[in-house]
C-alpha cells in the first residue's frame, strides 16, 4: 500500500511534464502559423499596392488571403479578435479570417507643392496565436493575447 500511494507524486510531476511539453509544441506549431500568415498577408497586401482601402481590392485580398489561411489550416477566434483589434484603436477586423489590419498614413512636412500633396501610407497585420484547448484556456483566462504584429512597405499616395 505505502508503494502505490508513493507513487501519486512521481506521476503528478509525470502528468505535469507532459502538460507542459503538450502545450509548448502547442504553441510553437500555432506561432509558427501566424507568423506564416502574417508573411502571406503582408505579401499579398504589397501586391495590391497597399490599396486596401477600395472595396473592390479589398474583396480580392480577403480572396486571396482566405485560401492561403485555409491550405495553412490557420484559425483564431472571435474572442481574440474583438481582444486584440479594437476600433477605438483604429483596428479593421477582417471576422472569418481570424486577422486584422490598421491604415497607417503619415503627411508630408515639405514646404514644396509637389511634396505637400503627396502622403504615405502603410498597412499594419495582426495575427494570433491561438490555443484552443479547454484545459489551458480554463486555468489561463487572464493570460494576455499573443499575436505577430507585422506592417507592409510604405506606399506613396497622392491627395
Amino acid at each position: 500500500m505505502k508503494d502505490s500511494i508513493g507513487m501519486v507524486p512521481a506521476l503528478v510531476v509525470l502528468f505535469i511534464g507532459i502538460a507542459a511539453i503538450s502545450g509548448y509544441i502547442a504553441f510553437t506549431v500555432n506561432y509558427s502559423k501566424a507568423f506564416k500568415a502574417k508573411s502571406r498577408i503582408v505579401n499579398i497586401i504589397q501586391e495590391y499596392e497597399n490599396d486596401i482601402d477600395n472595396g473592390d481590392t479589398l474583396s480580392k485580398i480577403k480572396k486571396d488571403v482566405g485560401d492561403y489561411l485555409k491550405s495553412i489550416n490557420y484559425s483564431s477566434t472571435d474572442l481574440l479578435l474583438a481582444k486584440g483589434c479594437r476600433e477605438d484603436q483604429g483596428w479593421q477586423t477582417i471576422q472569418n479570417q481570424g486577422w486584422c489590419y490598421k491604415i497607417v498614413a503619415t503627411g508630408s512636412d515639405s514646404s514644396n507643392e509637389y511634396h505637400s500633396k503627396q502622403q504615405k501610407k502603410y498597412i499594419k497585420i495582426r495575427t494570433f496565436i491561438s490555443i484552443d484547448v479547454p484545459i489551458f484556456n480554463k486555468f489561463f483566462a487572464n493570460i494576455p493575447i499573443f499575436y505577430v504584429d507585422g506592417s507592409t512597405k510604405t506606399t506613396t499616395t497622392y491627395k
